[in-house]
C-alpha cells in the first residue's frame, strides 16, 4: 500500500504547487497568486480583511545537490511538504481546534509590509534572552 506521503513525493513541483492554490481557495482565501524570482516563491492571497504572505526559499540551499535533477528533486520535496503544512493548517482550522487567523498569524501582512513574524522575531529573541524561566503553565 502507497502512502499520501509516498505518492506526493513523486509529484511535480508545479502539481504541490497548484494544490496549494487550490486548498487556499476551497478554504475561502482570495487573491491567490505565487511569484517566483530568484530560487525564492512568494505566495499571497487574503482572507476577510486581511493579507498573508508565505515564502518558499530553495533549494539553492541544499549543497549536496549540485545538479539540476538533485535540484528538481529538493524542490518538489519543499513544494510537497509546504502543501502537507498548509493542508494540516486548514484541517486544524476545519477542526475548530484553531482558528483560521490563529493558525496563520506568523504570515499575516500587517499595514508595515511586514509579516507578524517578521515584525517581532527579533523582540521575543531578545526577551528570552533577558529571561529565560518563562513559566510552562496554562495562563488563563
Amino acid at each position: 500500500m502507497t502512502t499520501n506521503y509516498v505518492r506526493g513525493a513523486s509529484a511535480s513541483s508545479a502539481d504541490s504547487r497548484a494544490e496549494i492554490v487550490g486548498l487556499l481557495s476551497r478554504h475561502g482565501a482570495s487573491g491567490v497568486r505565487c511569484i517566483s524570482e530568484q530560487r525564492r516563491t512568494t505566495i499571497v492571497f487574503s482572507s476577510g480583511d486581511r493579507q498573508f504572505r508565505l515564502l518558499l526559499t530553495g533549494p539553492a540551499g541544499f549543497p549536496d545537490e549540485t545538479d539540476d535533477s538533485g535540484r528538481e528533486k529538493a524542490a518538489r520535496r519543499r513544494w510537497h511538504t509546504l502543501a502537507l503544512l498548509v493542508k494540516a493548517k486548514l484541517e486544524a482550522v476545519n477542526a475548530d481546534i484553531v482558528t483560521f487567523e490563529e493558525e496563520f498569524l506568523a504570515y499575516t501582512v500587517l499595514p508595515n509590509g511586514r509579516t507578524v513574524f517578521e515584525n517581532t522575531q527579533q523582540a521575543i529573541s531578545r526577551a528570552y534572552a533577558a529571561d529565560s524561566s518563562v513559566p510552562l503553565e496554562a495562563r488563563p
